[in-house]
């Protein structure tokens, strides 16, 4: 594939796939790349059958993470979610979505989300009034008003028209 001084070793390369020998290979040329691809911990002297899914896998962890943006920005809470399991979908939405962003970059985008993409209306102004600090605060007031909301549907309707 790729002696150390850099050039390719033709007989392996007529081994490889078209597709793969068109489109992946030529990136390994470059040195940086070829240092990154080092890393995976495959030699990079491997026949094509074994460096074929490592440079699949490999360039599927960053030619995904727009496409976990994109789902990260549309997601909205769903009626049924709690606003836990909602919490929880956001943080893994950003842990791919921004793979080399601290935890707390990645807190600060699902706080922002989190706080406008809330399905209930009450929690939702609620933080818009008085919007909060951090991602744990903003969870602590939604489960609160989640459990009031929950114990209100507890009531009867009579409990309720009396208050």
């Amino acid at each position: 594939m790729i002696l150390p001084s850099g050039r390719f070793e033709p007989k392996r390369i007529s081994k490889t796939p078209p597709p793969l020998r068109q489109n992946l290979l030529p990136l390994l040329d470059d040195d940086d790349a070829a240092r990154q691809f080092l890393v995976t911990g495959v030699p990079i002297l491997s026949g094509p059958d074994i460096i074929r899914p490592a440079l699949e896998e490999w360039f599927a962890r960053y030619e995904l993470a727009p496409a976990f943006l994109e789902k990260f920005v549309e997601r909205r809470q769903n009626l049924a979610e709690s606003v836990d399991e909602y919490a929880a979908c956001l943080r893994v939405l950003t842990t791919k979505a921004y793979l080399k962003a601290s935890k707390e970059v990645r807190d600060e985008h699902i706080l922002g989300r989190f706080t406008i993409r809330i399905s209930d209306p009450k929690t939702k102004e609620d933080f818009l009034l008085n919007m909060p600090k951090s991602l744990q605060s903003a969870l602590l007031r939604a489960r609160k008003l989640e459990a009031c909301k929950e114990a209100l549907k507890q009531l009867p309707n009579e409990a309720i028209a009396a208050v």
